[in-house]
């Protein structure tokens, strides 16, 4: 039944079909064909995907990031982090990281912050400042992984709601990685514009007033996820109530204080997020079916011999699952290839003494570099139509940056506080 439901699902991924129907059609042949489950029983497991209380966050926090993005805040947020680097050497891409990070705080989705970010940013980084375009793609479509890293974080919601940890702890937890990727790809800009002289250097100082004004602009932009996840850590609010909150604010901050969201603006921002929201939903819906055939066929049993014969410490396990995730977020989606290895692998690693938060999060960042990386790279195609540069040309720099990124994913499995710290702190 499991080598069935395999082929199927490959097979139907080979072929294009998009994640959620490759699931349900691979588990109900797989049962239709070898067991003597009936339809009624795959039907009540669907409903039963999303019949989740925390799984409404994931529409809400989408819409959120759609009001934020076309409510004017993404303007107000670059011109924000101009002010802070505007006088580094490789100011634009330094604002482009840094305003990456203050977005994926806001959206919670790492194709939304390449969007909106890359829209405003990549023109000014080629035509004003001289960027190779195949590096400013490269480097915008990294940094708005960031948005899969710092809360609120849409994979972090599956995970958690697939390993039975808090979400609010997740988040947490994805504050200093977030944080650690985005200083590494700034150090790494600084030196490839010093050695490759991209990016002018404008001398100028920063002075309170000018810090000042630019505060004053952006202060509502800004405060966004500090309502958000300031809610969330301070026990006010559930993370499924401060998706709703994000979508009040972001509602009275676009259309009564920016002015920038009108009726038809608006109606763009419910079809788009009810289409994203409705893609990642039908997902979790049909992931039921495809563990309990995972399940019946005892394939976490089999695979927790195999590791204890092949894997003797935790950190073995965990580099070991680190590859694989690296290998399949450049075939499959991050929320696909969460619901696949969550409930097989999350298990095992606490059994064997690792920390599921820190489990997460090491997980999630594996597939934010496979959101750069060929095939699949999501990222790095939005990234490619933005400039209109072959996506050939980007894979030098694709592979630099990505080379920080496993950097700072070897310092995540081996030091626990990096990850799991803020939220034993907060507890």
């Amino acid at each position: 039944m499991l080598i069935l439901m395999l082929v199927a699902f490959f097979a139907a991924m080979f072929c294009s079909v998009p994640i959620a129907l490759a699931i349900s059609f691979s588990s109900i042949l797989a049962l239709e064909t070898c067991s003597s489950i009936t339809g009624e029983f795959i039907a009540l497991k669907v409903f039963n995907g999303t019949n989740n209380f925390t799984l409404i966050a994931l529409p809400f926090f989408m819409m959120a990031g759609a009001l934020m993005q076309h409510g004017g805040v993404s303007k107000r947020l670059i011109n924000f982090c101009k002010t802070l680097v505007g006088g580094v050497h490789g100011a634009l891409g330094m604002v482009a990281v840094l305003a990456s990070m203050l977005f994926a705080a806001i959206s919670g989705s790492g194709p939304a912050t390449v969007v909106s970010i890359g829209c405003i940013m990549l023109p000014l980084m080629i035509d004003d400042e001289g960027y190779d375009p195949a590096y400013a793609g490269s480097l915008v479509a990294a940094a708005g992984g960031l948005g899969m890293v710092i809360p609120p974080s849409l994979p972090m919601i599956t995970y958690a709601v697939l390993a039975s940890v808090s979400v609010g702890q997740l988040f947490m937890a994805g504050v200093v990685p977030g944080i650690l990727l985005g200083v590494a790809m700034m150090i790494l800009n600084f030196f490839v514009c010093k050695k490759k002289k991209m990016g002018i250097r404008v001398q100028r100082k920063l002075t309170w007033p000018i810090f000042w004004a630019s505060f004053k602009d952006s202060i509502l932009a800004l405060l966004m996820p500090v309502i958000s996840l300031g809610g969330i850590y301070g026990g006010f609010y559930t993370p499924t109530e401060a998706a709703c909150v994000a979508v009040v604010y972001g509602l009275i901050v676009g259309v009564f204080v920016y002015k920038e969201i009108d009726l038809k603006v608006f109606k763009k921002i419910l079809v788009d997020s009810a289409v994203m929201a409705a893609t990642a939903l039908l997902v979790m819906s049909t992931v039921d079916s495809f563990n309990w055939v995972l399940t019946i066929t005892k394939v976490p049993v089999i695979l927790s011999g195999f590791i204890a014969d092949h894997f003797a410490t935790k950190y073995t396990f965990v580099l070991a699952l680190a590859i694989l995730m690296l290998i399949l977020g450049c075939f499959m989606s991050a929320n696909a290839a969460l619901i696949i290895l969550t409930p097989i692998c999350a298990p095992i690693a606490v059994q064997m003494g690792y920390n599921p938060i820190q489990l997460g999060i090491i997980m999630i960042v594996c597939l934010n570099v496979g959101c750069v990386t060929p095939p699949f790279g999501v990222h790095m195609f939005i990234a490619s139509g933005i400039t209109k540069t072959p996506v050939n040309k980007m894979f030098k720099w694709i592979w630099l940056l990505t080379a920080a990124m496993v950097a700072v994913l070897v310092l995540l499995i081996f030091i626990e506080p990096l990850s799991a710290g803020l939220p034993n702190l907060m507890r």
